[in-house]
This record gives structure tokens, sequence and C-alpha cells, in this order.
């Protein structure tokens, strides 16, 4: 069975279980952690470079989760925001983000990234 929501559902759910006593660091360690399962059943290291595609907001800094658990898998991972240097980005985006790099993370702001 195959459930369906709106962004804004979405929205809503994640201010009730944040509003509830859940961290939106966790909502997004949880998120992250769950897109990379799905991307390394799709994909392989061997395969070539993952590009992640990062916004400023929260969903960019789920991207900056996914992007270090499979760099933590082995595969080699390139982030390319959608952001410069100097943007301001979402506190809980930043940490991601910091985490990422921390980890040995690789960020890009070139035009074009080769995938190869």
């Amino acid at each position: 069975m195959t459930f369906w929501q709106t962004p804004s559902e979405i929205s809503e759910l994640d201010r009730k279980t944040i509003s509830s006593g859940t961290p939106g660091l966790v909502l997004m360690e949880r998120a992250g952690r769950a897109v990379s399962e799905i991307a390394s059943k799709m994909t392989s290291p061997s395969d070539g470079t993952v590009v992640v595609y990062a916004g400023p907001g929260n969903n960019g800094g789920d991207g900056f989760v996914t992007a270090r658990f499979l760099l933590n898998k082995g595969y080699r991972v390139i982030v390319r925001p959608s952001f410069g240097s100097s943007s301001t980005i979402s506190d809980d985006c930043r940490v991601n983000m910091e985490n990422y790099i921390f980890a040995g993370g690789i960020i890009s702001h070139e035009p074009q990234i080769s995938a190869s």
C-alpha cells in the first residue's frame, strides 16, 4: 500500500513531531539515513560519483546527511549546493553541511561537475 502526502501535510507532520520533542536534527538524520539506504540499493560505490544537490533549507540539510551516510559507506560523493558561500542557510542545514565536511565530504560550486 502506498501513502501519499502533500508538502503542506509533511510540513505539518514535521512541525508536530518537533513540537512534541523530537529535534529537527534527529528528523534530518532519520531522513538522510533512509534516503542513503534506498540509494545504496540502486547503485554501488564502484558505479561512480554520487552528486547530491542541496538547497539552503532543511531539505538541503537532509541532502547533506544523505551525502555523509553515502560517504561513510564508501561512495565518492560531491554535494552541489544551490546557494553561495555567503548565503543564509538554516541552522540545521549548516550543522549538517559542517558534519559532512568534517567527515571528508566535498562541496563544489562549479557550474559543471563530472560524475565520473
